[in-house]
């Protein structure tokens, strides 16, 4: 990807995909994207969920997913106008190709 901001654009539009998740043969999609609400809502949706649903569950699942996102994201947003285009780039890419 050539582009730094077209890199963060593709990363938008892939967080406000529909997120499917498949736990124990049971798929559920949540089309609430992490950005919608703040850290504070799905923290409280963990610590609910955590007390009434196995900890495989997907719903818990996809709100602890939204945790991760705002803490990458609270991490990100303050240097993000500090680092160079190709810095932006090596990132966007990392995070399109996962943890190995």
């Amino acid at each position: 990807m050539s582009d730094p901001s077209s890199c963060l654009s593709l990363l938008r539009r892939s967080v406000a995909a529909p997120l499917v998740f498949t736990v124990r043969g049971m798929t559920t999609t949540s089309l609430e994207p992490p950005d919608t609400h703040e850290p504070g809502h799905w923290a409280a949706r963990v610590a609910s969920l955590s007390r009434s649903r196995p900890a495989d569950d997907p719903d818990l699942a996809h709100a602890r997913d939204a945790l991760r996102y705002w803490r990458v994201r609270r991490a990100l947003d303050p240097e993000l106008e500090a680092l160079t285009a190709d810095t932006r780039r090596l990132l966007a890419d990392r995070l399109l190709e996962g943890v190995a």
